[in-house]
């Protein structure tokens, strides 16, 4: 099982996290979603990758992603929701947040982005969830405002890894979302001809716009629709497949 990881997050003690890829050598290409592909290939695909990582899979604790800016925080009650059925995912939220220790937050993704922060001490985590309308509905200050209200985190003294996403190049939409963005955002993140919108450069100038220092601020620079080692909707593979981020702290 194969996997990337963040030098960033690395570094602060007691966090484990990951993030899975695509790999024509596991059963179902890697896929690791309940929801897409084959269950019982995606349930062996998570435990050999959580194996790797040193947490169980029966820990992970998801929940139904709507494309929003809700942020859950979770508790051990919470703790293997959607781990082993999709239909026990908790209720509908594109973040989650926790203090507790041994809770394991995971987000799918195949073309949008997953946002894996802890604060420098690692006392705080999150995973989030963003694709394009997330990114328009601004998930990084969202993001950093539930550290800020929930514990009294600054940004300053947050720490992101942001997964590979669809890049600038190859994210064509069509003339309303490219307006929408452009009146929005400005045009320092719309392309033309065709129209294009650039997420990774406007996801990192949100996490920066909402106080996060840039030095904090880790990404592969991998685009999902190009590589093929990663799992991508748009690229219209069949059968298509998800990706997963994971991130925990230990006691």
């Amino acid at each position: 099982m194969s996997l990337l990881q963040s030098k960033l997050l690395s570094q602060i003690p007691h966090l484990v996290h990951g993030f899975t890829t695509r790999n024509s050598d596991l059963p179902d290409n890697g896929n690791v979603s309940l929801s897409q592909g084959d269950p019982e290939s995606a349930r062996e695909n998570r435990k050999r990758f959580t194996e790797k990582i040193g947490i169980s899979a029966q820990d992970l604790t998801f929940s139904y992603q709507e494309h929003g800016t809700v942020i859950r925080t979770v508790s051990s009650a919470d703790k293997g929701a959607g781990a082993l059925d999709f239909e026990t995912s908790l209720p509908a939220a594109d973040g989650l947040i926790t203090s507790e220790a041994d809770l394991p937050l995971a987000i799918m993704v195949a073309d949008c982005s997953c946002l894996l922060v802890s604060n420098r001490e690692g006392q705080v985590i999150g995973s989030f969830h963003a694709g394009w309308r997330g990114v328009f509905a601004n998930m990084p200050f969202h993001a950093a405002k539930a550290f800020e209200n929930g514990w009294g985190i600054s940004p300053k003294e947050l720490v992101v890894w942001i997964s590979p996403l669809i890049c600038g190049e190859c994210f064509e939409v069509g003339p309303d979302i490219w307006e929408s963005f452009k009146r929005e955002w400005g045009d320092r993140f719309t392309l033309e001809d065709p129209l294009r919108i650039d997420l990774p450069k406007l996801i990192r100038h949100q996490w920066v716009d909402s106080g996060v220092d840039p030095e904090n601020i880790e990404s592969p620079g991998l685009c999902t629709f190009e590589q093929t080692t990663l799992f991508s909707h748009r690229r219209g593979e069949t059968p298509n497949g998800r990706m997963m981020g994971v991130l925990s702290r230990k006691k």
